[in-house]
């Protein structure tokens, strides 16, 4: 058992030990209180916890201003000479009096090839031992700027913007492994890369192909860092609508037959007269179906070809060469007709007389075994009239030579000739043919009192027909019938 007196001599002694320690803490405490940034000055930060808020951040070549509150640990001190000190190189940066709050503060002009990084500022007062030390943390950087900066001044939707810049510092030297950015208008990262040895950077984007054409403005950013600046520069691009494409040089053929081959060549250019190639033309009909494609060569030249089905229903059909477009080109497109002929045309052809006389009027009636309306007919260049569903006729004047003549028929399917025979008939004179044919002229004259009053008869064909064709029968045994019927087959023409 320990004596009661002991035990309050043991007790006084943890009480005075806990004393000693409780005013250690509070004078530790006070000293850190009243010591500005003392901490860092006995810790500095590690990279990691780095922040530059934490400092005062400054660049070199540039003016900053120190302040310093200079006091003992109960009073300013007022009237005394401050030194400011870089306690990493021990160079005195400069000096300045406290004034009547005790404050002392210094302008200084940090030189251009200072150290960069963090930098430790000591303020002491040699004359007074008592005044209590102060420390700036200052963060030196050096500015940066973007040079040699080069950009695509316009592009094309679908094209590639290239990019391309030297980093440098206030100093000039070249800045290395740097990461660079190339941002949009809204601030939306585009692409990054670093710098090389030299400090050259070169960023690209694909410009999409959706993108509305405009004006649109480029950043190429450096976020900077501990011991550089951030750098930005701006740039604009013109983002243009795609150029306009059209064919030259088209040729196609007007007509073809079912079986037959339908050949197409164009030139595709833009509107800079720039031939196109390596691009698809297509070629549609006019139901929009694709018949064929094709790309152009180096000269922007296309071929495309299609065979018209055996079947296929003549008439007058349109085909269309199209280009498509793309992010780069726009659309083009060149409508052309084509004629379908019939392969096969019954033809038969009637004179009212193969025997007349000079000048004679001859009536022809040509009967076609098609009801299209795209079929005609022409005597020696003359269109006759539509008579029918399927024949034309007219009226033609007898050459005024004697002998054997030949009338050229023609068959025309959409103003194309698609049938080209002939026929013939006889030249000679009057005494030659048989009875004189005058008496007929008097049918051709008016008169008051001969029919109905005002009535004009004329040119009674029809009797004449008869009548000549009475004559020709008394020479059936010299020359044989005025007719000529025949079929033509297109593929012995």
């Amino acid at each position: 058992m320990i004596p009661q007196n002991k035990k309050i001599g043991i007790f006084k002694k943890k009480l005075s030990v806990s004393a000693i320690i409780l005013v250690l803490i509070v004078v530790i405490t006070s000293t850190l209180y009243l010591t500005p940034h003392i901490s860092h000055f006995y810790s500095f930060p590690t990279p990691q916890s780095f922040n530059d808020k934490d400092y005062q951040i400054c660049y070199r070549g540039e003016p900053i201003t120190l302040i310093a509150l200079m006091q003992n640990e109960t009073h300013p001190i007022v009237g005394e000479l401050a030194e400011f000190k870089d306690i990493g190189n021990g160079q005195m940066i400069g000096a300045a009096y406290t004034n009547s709050s005790g404050y002392a503060v210094l302008e200084w002009g940090i030189p251009q090839n200072y150290t960069l990084g963090l930098t430790v500022i000591n303020i002491s007062c040699p004359s007074r031992p008592d005044a209590i030390p102060v420390y700036i943390d200052l963060l030196i950087k050096a500015r940066t700027t973007f040079v040699n900066l080069t950009h695509t001044t316009s592009a094309y939707p679908g094209e590639i913007l290239i990019v391309e810049a030297d980093l440098k510092d206030n100093i000039n030297n070249t800045l290395p492994d740097q990461q660079i950015h190339l941002l949009d208008h809204q601030n939306v990262s585009l692409n990054v890369s670093a710098t090389d040895l030299f400090g050259h950077c070169v960023l690209s984007w694909l410009v999409p192909s959706g993108l509305t054409p405009g004006v649109y403005g480029f950043y190429l950013r450096f976020e900077g860092n501990q011991t550089y600046g951030s750098a930005e520069s701006l740039f604009n691009v013109t983002v243009l609508a795609p150029r306009e494409t059209f064919f030259v040089n088209l040729v196609f053929p007007t007509a073809v037959y079912p079986g037959e081959w339908l050949v197409v060549e164009a030139d595709l250019m833009d509107a800079a007269n720039s031939s196109l190639s390596g691009q698809l033309v297509y070629l549609f009909d006019h139901q929009n179906v694709s018949l064929n494609v094709s790309a152009t060569d180096l000269f922007g030249h296309c071929v495309l070809s299609w065979l018209v089905p055996s079947g296929l229903t003549p008439g007058v059909y349109g085909f269309y060469l199209r280009f498509e477009g793309n992010q780069t080109y726009g659309s083009a497109e060149s409508l052309f007709n084509v004629t379908v002929l019939p392969r096969y045309l019954d033809v038969s052809v009637t004179l009212n007389a193969t025997f007349v006389k000079p000048g004679e009027p001859i009536y022809v009636v040509v009967e076609v075994s098609s009801s299209d309306p795209l079929v005609s007919v022409r005597i020696d260049g003359f269109l006759l009239e539509k008579a029918g569903a399927t024949s034309w006729s007219g009226v033609i004047d007898a050459s005024s030579q004697l002998g054997r003549h030949v009338l050229s028929v023609a068959v025309y399917y959409n103003g194309i000739e698609c049938i080209n025979s002939s026929t013939t008939y006889y030249v000679g004179e009057e005494e030659e043919l048989g009875a004189p044919l005058w008496p007929l002229l008097l049918f051709l004259t008016s008169g008051q009192g001969f029919l109905s009053e005002g009535l004009i008869i004329i040119a009674p064909f029809s009797i004449m027909a008869i009548i000549s064709a009475g004559f020709a029968l008394k020479r059936r045994n010299r020359q044989p019938g005025f007719s000529r019927d025949w079929t033509v087959d297109m593929d012995s023409l």
